[in-house]
Parts: structure tokens; C-alpha cells; sequence
């Protein structure tokens, strides 16, 4: 097996996927004719522990190190100006980016990378443990910035973040806490998707729909705050919560869409405020615990599945149109 690759410097360009499953390799030496790390370039080298990063290098492309377990730093010269979504996610001992101060776009505070006026984290080293506070600076969390940070315990985002982008914290299994700040006025999809050990959670009240599997998966989930403005609860968002035992809706809540509370095993009672007039399919099937639900005097039509596999359901209200 591969461990060990030295590529001659008249090498100028590599393809996407050159070291794609290398498990065994160990250590390679990048030539200095390139200019790009193309997409997914040492994906899954789980024993890569031994990589330098050319001065000649502008782009580091997607997935580029994803999976590289072996990796527990990672120094980024001033030449990288471009480094794409998911570059570095999956790297579970990775636990700090050191950036060349004199780098135009990016820079490394405590471990951490950030683009160059600290608006945004591009990335938290996967491997880093405990608490954070993201600094007062930061308005935006993009794609994936926090993916899969088992070692997280518990984040604190500022007043004045805007945007939480899709999958941002998804699989941070150990986050036991977060806050959401009033100022934010986005989530993404599955943003907080398989964070297992999350207890509590308020929405914003900027926030005008629960993204599609947004909290999907969130096992230890007891407390969900959901905001007066809130118009609709998207596809899957709750699924599979096990630990959540009621909700409160708000009135003006307008849609509630397929598969938002399945599996939901310690749900007792819903109470669906008469401001709904749609419900997608099977909205609580194997809602196991579920005794008692109400639904909306504006909707007309029981949705397909709603209660299916509720074992224990002894009352419901079904208006009269």
C-alpha cells in the first residue's frame, strides 16, 4: 500500500480524487508547479498525518482533506486566497489552523479559521474540545462550519449573527448547549441535524420557517421555543427528537410540513392553533407517548398517516369542517 508519495515539482496540475481512499498514505510532498488542490484531492487518507501545503498554492477546493483523520494541524501559507466548502470537515483530530499572518483573505485565531475581517468561521478544527465563544465580529456561519465537531460541548453565538448556513453544526454529538441570538434571521436545512445530546433550543423571532431536518435527529431535545412569527415548520425538522415531550404553537403558524414530528417517542399532546391550513403526511406517525391532539379549525382535511402507529392515543379533536 501507498504511504509515502513525493510528486516531482514538473508536475503542474492535479486531478480531483488523485489520493481518493489512500488509507495507508502517510506522508506526501507536493510539488511546487501547482496552483490548485482540486476537489476531494486526499479524501478518506485517514493516515495522512504529514502534509505540507506549497507557497505556490491559491485554491484549496472542496472536500480536499475531508476524512483526513490523521491530521492534527494545519499550516496555510499567505498564497491561499480560495478555500472551498467543506475542505477540511471530517478531520476529527485536527485541532488547529495555523494561517501566515501576511495571507490576504484568511486568518487563524486561537486554532480557529476565519476570513480575513472575522465575519465568518470557514472552519473549527474538527478535533477541538470543550466550549466556544464565537467572537462579536462574526455575522455569518456558512456551509458546514462546524460539521461534525463530536469534541464541542457548548457554543456561544454574539448579537448581530445573521446567518446560520445549512449543516453548520451538524453531528456536534456533544453539544449540550447553544444559543440563538435575536439578530439571527436564517437557518439553513439540517443546521443542527444529529446534534444528540442538544437539550434546549429558542428560536429566533426573526426566523420565519424551521428548516427542512433542521433539528432531525436531536435525541436529548426536552425544550423547543418556537417564536410568535413563525409561519411554517418544514419537512422533518423535529423528526426522531425523542426526549421532547410538548410543544406550544404559535398562532400564525401557517404550515407544518411532511414528517416534522415522526418518531417523536415522548410527545403527550399537540394542540395545533386554528391559524394552520396545512398539514403534510404523516406529521406524528409512531408518536408512541402521544395521548391527546387537537387540530386546526382552518384546515379541512386530516393529513395522510397523521397519527399512524400512535398506540397510545386516546383523544383527538377534529373540527367540524
Amino acid at each position: 500500500a501507498l504511504e509515502k508519495c513525493v510528486i516531482p515539482n514538473s508536475c503542474t496540475e492535479m486531478r480531483e480524487y488523485t489520493f481518493n481512499l489512500c488509507t495507508a498514505l502517510r506522508e506526501v510532498t507536493l510539488p511546487t508547479g501547482i496552483t490548485t488542490l482540486p476537489m476531494a484531492t486526499f479524501y478518506g487518507c485517514s493516515s495522512l498525518d504529514n502534509v505540507t501545503i506549497p507557497s505556490n498554492i491559491a485554491t484549496i477546493g472542496q472536500g480536499a482533506f475531508f476524512n483526513c483523520t490523521g491530521l492534527t494541524h494545519l499550516d496555510i501559507p499567505a498564497t491561499v486566497t480560495t478555500i472551498e466548502k467543506e475542505a477540511f470537515n471530517g478531520c476529527e483530530n485536527l485541532t488547529a489552523f495555523n494561517v501566515d499572518a501576511q495571507n490576504p483573505n484568511y486568518k487563524s485565531v486561537d486554532g480557529v479559521l476565519f476570513d480575513k475581517a472575522m465575519t465568518q468561521i470557514v472552519n473549527y478544527p474538527t478535533g477541538k474540545s470543550g466550549d466556544y465563544t464565537v467572537p462579536s465580529s462574526v455575522t455569518v456561519l456558512p456551509h458546514a462550519c462546524f460539521y461534525q465537531c463530536a469534541k464541542l460541548t457548548s457554543v456561544k453565538l454574539p448579537e448581530g449573527l445573521k446567518t446560520i448556513d445549512e449543516y453548520a453544526f451538524e453531528g456536534c454529538g456533544n453539544l449540550v448547549s447553544i444559543n440563538l441570538p435575536n439578530s439571527v434571521d436564517s437557518i439553513g436545512e439540517e443546521a443542527f441535524y444529529g446534534c444528540e445530546s442538544l437539550k434546549a433550543i429558542a428560536i429566533p423571532e426573526k426566523i420565519k420557517r424551521v428548516s427542512t431536518r433542521c433539528f432531525q435527529g436531536c435525541k436529548s431535545l426536552e425544550k423547543v421555543v418556537l417564536p410568535e412569527g413563525l409561519e411554517n415548520i418544514g419537512y422533518g425538522s423535529f423528526q426522531v427528537c425523542d426526549a421532547l415531550k410538548d410543544i406550544n404553537f404559535p398562532n400564525g403558524l401557517k404550515t407544518i410540513e411532511d414528517y416534522a414530528f415522526v418518531w417523536d417517542t415522548s410527545l403527550e399532546e399537540v394542540t395545533i392553533p386554528n391559524t394552520v391550513t396545512y398539514y403534510g403526511w404523516n406529521l406524528f406517525t409512531k408518536c408512541t407517548s402521544l395521548r391527546r391532539a387537537k387540530l386546526s379549525d382552518g384546515c379541512g382535511f386530516v393529513g395522510y398517516g397523521m397519527f399512524a402507529q400512535c398506540d397510545n392515543l386516546e383523544e383527538i379533536y377534529i373540527p367540524a369542517n
